[in-house]
């Protein structure tokens, strides 16, 4: 029924509807006068409460993924990229959190803070984990833990005293504890890791 690459119109939205709804989305509202932007919802996997959104702009090809965060009312935008066929779009509609390298920026290398070794001693009730985002405007980020679990909050003001000249990057490893407030699950303290 589809041909693999996706030519993108307003004529093409009854079709991502379809689509979308094969694989468990429910078609929320169509908005033709902003570029046919096609907004989907599904409920979450069972054991999770955050509402899973969709929105497909029609005219455009641009798709975006959002989920509920748990201490917002608003969803958080986990990515918003333009996509070509229909392959990449039943990817995003099994996955919303799929993740490829089209729409986002590469890293440069040059810009990562090192890798925790072997060699360093991680306090005990301490995780290590990785800078994910990180905005020195907003003073907020969040770090994704090496176990896998959940990504974690955190405001500026937990991050420890780092060298002068040091800027906090994404992709640094850092050693966190995790603290329950009553917007839910936080970093306590961030500390970098920094080369000798």
């Amino acid at each position: 029924m589809y041909e693999d690459k996706i030519e993108w119109s307003d004529a093409v939205a009854n079709d991502v509807i379809t689509k979308a709804e094969t694989q468990g989305w429910s078609h929320h509202v169509t908005q033709p006068h902003q570029g046919h932007l096609v907004i989907l919802h599904r409920d979450p996997p069972s054991g999770e409460v955050k509402l899973q959104k969709l929105n497909v702009w029609c005219t455009t090809g641009t798709v975006g993924s959002y989920l509920k965060h748990p201490k917002r009312k608003q969803p958080t935008q986990l990515f918003r990229r333009e996509i070509e066929t229909w392959k990449e779009l039943e990817a995003i509609f099994a996955n919303p959190r799929v993740h490829t390298e089209k729409g986002y920026a590469k890293k440069d290398s040059s810009k990562k803070g090192p890798k925790a070794t072997a060699d360093v001693s991680v306090t005990p009730g301490s995780k290590l984990g990785t800078i994910k985002w990180w905005s020195f405007d907003k003073g907020y980020g969040f770090v994704t833990p090496d176990d896998g679990e959940d990504d974690v909050f955190f405001h500026k003001r937990v991050l420890q005293r780092r060298p002068q000249g040091h800027r906090l990057v994404e992709g640094a490893q850092v050693e966190f504890t995790v603290v329950e407030c009553d917007k839910g699950l936080e970093a306590g303290t961030v500390k970098v890791f920094i080369e000798e």
